[in-house]
């Protein structure tokens, strides 16, 4: 189950410039979040875990989709090569920053929260992007030029905006892994069955609002409502049912924490019919009515005006 604290549905958003120094390497704590790498100048290697490094190009696109931590180096093997940290640069800076004889690579790094991958398990730990394949995703190119100049948005709403632009990029890149994991003819029986189970989360995580049940789950994985309900609990360790209830809760959560619409709103954005149902799923998953948890997370001054007469 997630855990539902004030920070409940989306980590700190966090991104930097970084610069690999010449005949070094440097690992990169991602602190259990997805993580991307875009390349700006130069080139360099990347790999996670014992797998081979992969050379990726100015342009180019290298992004874990689980908190799996990162290598980067200037070569292809580590041999004679010194540990040294990346050193950081202040986002808008990029513009008139050029790499010089002692870097090898110059990289926005961009830290994406862990609950806005929702196929877990399902997409490859790791994917690469070439500047075609980027091209080729309108919402990907655009956002990470977004991303890349902080100095257009308030501070007020900064951390806001950023968590919901992470969410759509993050749902690009699962839908690219995805599409390149169809083409693969060499899929065996399980691995057919877990991308079945993640257009299913995919659908759930782009529409929790939707009237979901077991029975239009199992149709869209193609899976009889046993077989997908067994599927569906190997893949993420949870069914259905209560996996939609708990990102729901998650939503609301962020929501509720941010005061800007009604209580009456969010629940109908959640899914439910009525504001009953959703304080009663609600208390039961986080342990607080809605108007309880919004008064625990949001500063006195910021309460919204509808706290005063509903869902207490």
């Amino acid at each position: 189950m997630r855990n539902f604290t004030s920070g409940v549905s989306v980590s700190r958003h966090f991104d930097q410039f970084v610069l690999l120094s010449q005949n070094c390497f440097s690992k990169v704590d991602c602190n259990n979040m997805a993580s991307l790498f875009l390349v700006k100048e130069g080139e360099c290697y990347f790999s996670i875990n014992d797998d081979a490094p992969q050379r990726i190009k100015a342009g180019e696109l290298f992004c874990t989709t689980q908190g799996t931590d990162v290598k980067l180096s200037t070569a292809g093997n580590y041999a004679g090569l010194v540990e040294k940290p990346l050193a950081s640069i202040p986002l808008g800076n990029f513009e008139t920053h050029e790499i010089d004889d002692g870097h090898a690579a110059l990289i926005f790094h961009s830290l994406i929260p862990g609950t806005a991958n929702p196929l877990p398990g399902v997409v490859p730990l790791s994917l690469f992007l070439t500047v075609d394949e980027i091209r080729s995703i309108p919402e990907l190119s655009s956002f990470l030029s977004f991303l890349q100049n902080n100095k257009l948005l308030q501070p007020s709403i900064t951390e806001w905006v950023h968590n919901k632009i992470s969410e759509i990029v993050a749902t690009a890149i699962n839908e690219f892994a995805l599409e390149r994991m169809e083409s693969d003819m060499h899929l065996d029986k399980a691995g057919l069955i877990n991308l079945r189970i993640a257009k299913v989360l995919k659908e759930v995580h782009r529409s929790p609002e939707h009237r979901w049940n077991l029975v239009n789950m199992a149709e869209t994985a193609h899976l009889s409502r046993s077989a997908f309900a067994k599927e569906f609990k190997a893949l993420t360790g949870s069914s259905p049912i209560k996996y939609l209830s708990e990102l729901r809760m998650e939503r609301a959560a962020y929501a509720l924490s941010q005061g800007e619409k009604s209580i009456s709103q969010i629940a109908d954005e959640a899914g439910y019919e009525s504001d009953a149902a959703f304080n009663k799923a609600f208390r039961k998953l986080i342990g607080n009515t809605p108007g309880q948890y919004r008064r625990m997370v949001l500063p006195r001054n910021e309460e919204s005006p509808e706290e005063n007469g509903r869902l207490n």
